[in-house]
């Protein structure tokens, strides 16, 4: 009996442990893919061939729907049942 309790306590550890890492290794990743968009980009257009304000202002969206469909996964995941629908249904 002692030792579920134990186990229990090791594994809510362990996810909040990953939780507190999931953010930063997020922001690692999308540091890595916009360095990478960046060399491609580079490597394939010329700097007139297509504005550089543009190909920044394409980043800066990509990355949001990036971060917004995380945040939306993660909110999702954590909370197990869809909240929203038994809202729905107590407000009718």
């Amino acid at each position: 009996m002692l030792m579920n309790g134990m186990m229990d306590d090791l594994l809510v550890r362990r996810v909040n442990l990953m939780m507190k890492m999931r953010i930063p290794m997020m922001i690692i990743v999308i540091m890595m893919v916009m360095m990478m968009m960046m060399m491609v980009i580079k490597t394939t257009f010329t700097a007139g061939a297509i504005g550089v304000n543009a190909i920044l202002a394409l980043m800066l969206t990509v990355v949001v729907l990036v971060v917004v469909v995380v945040m939306t996964v993660m909110t999702t995941s954590l909370d197990g049942v869809d909240d929203s629908v038994v809202d729905g249904i107590d407000n009718c």
